[in-house]
Order: structure tokens, then C-alpha cells, then sequence
């Protein structure tokens, strides 16, 4: 049990790393969901429940960019911007509700993942029982 831990301590780590850095203004990745959420799912995974709330904002701003996009009854944002843009209000607009079902079903799992991060009694537990197993191994 303690072992399948790890992998999970990889992606806290791996949320420590890419936490300053997450490029979700650039609009190859803002406006390409998929790529978008790649950089998410160290957080979703982490064993620290502090980068789950990090999780939980990115598809609070991915959805509100499908929303912007959806509710431009104009066409201004599929005629000007980026070309990720433009390519992002044009699959929107063809089904929004199918758009918005994707992340909102993203940012609900998040959401249920992340409470019952905060219902543990120590989210770090997992981390120290882990450095309890690796000092242990060193000196067998």
C-alpha cells in the first residue's frame, strides 16, 4: 500500500515544479483545452491537498473561457484574435453545451476530489509515511 503512494507523491512534486510556471495565458495552451488540462493533472493528483484548490481555479477559468466563447452571439471572437482562438470559438459555438458539459464535469470531479482532500485528517500523511519507508529501505 505504502509503495502505490509514491506516484502520487511524484505528481506533489511535480505540481511543486510547475505551480509558478503554468502557461494557461499562452494561447496555444489557453485556447487548446486539451493541452490546458495536461498542466492541471499534477494538481488534481497530488497527495497535498493545498495544489487540488490550484486544480479547482484552472477549470474555474477554463470554464469561463468556454463561457465567453459560447455567449459570443456576435462572432467577434471567432473573426478576430489568435488563430487558437478563433479555432476554440468555432468548436464551442458548433455545440457550447457539449463544451461546457467537458469542464464542468472536469471542475465537479475536481471539486468532489479536492473536499475529500480537506475531510482527511492529515493530507501530508501519505508523504511522511513515504519517507518513513524510503529511510527504512536505505538502511536494510
Amino acid at each position: 500500500m505504502v509503495r502505490s503512494k509514491g506516484k502520487y507523491l511524484f505528481f506533489t512534486r511535480l505540481a511543486s515544479t510547475l505551480r509558478p510556471s503554468i502557461p494557461s495565458k499562452e494561447p496555444m495552451i489557453r485556447w487548446q483545452y486539451a493541452y490546458r488540462q495536461c498542466f492541471y493533472m499534477p494538481f488534481m493528483h497530488s497527495e497535498d491537498a493545498a495544489y487540488h484548490d490550484e486544480a479547482v481555479r484552472g477549470f474555474q477559468g477554463m470554464l469561463r473561457d468556454v463561457e465567453t466563447l459560447a455567449n459570443d452571439t456576435y462572432g467577434y471572437l471567432v473573426k478576430v484574435g489568435d488563430k487558437y482562438r478563433v479555432k476554440a470559438a468555432k468548436l464551442i459555438q458548433e455545440d457550447s453545451q457539449r463544451a461546457k458539459a467537458v469542464v464542468e464535469m472536469n471542475l465537479d470531479f475536481e471539486k468532489a476530489h479536492y473536499k475529500s482532500k480537506q475531510a482527511s485528517r492529515d493530507p501530508n500523511l501519505s508523504y511522511r509515511v513515504e519517507l518513513l519507508f524510503e529511510s527504512t529501505n536505505r538502511h536494510a
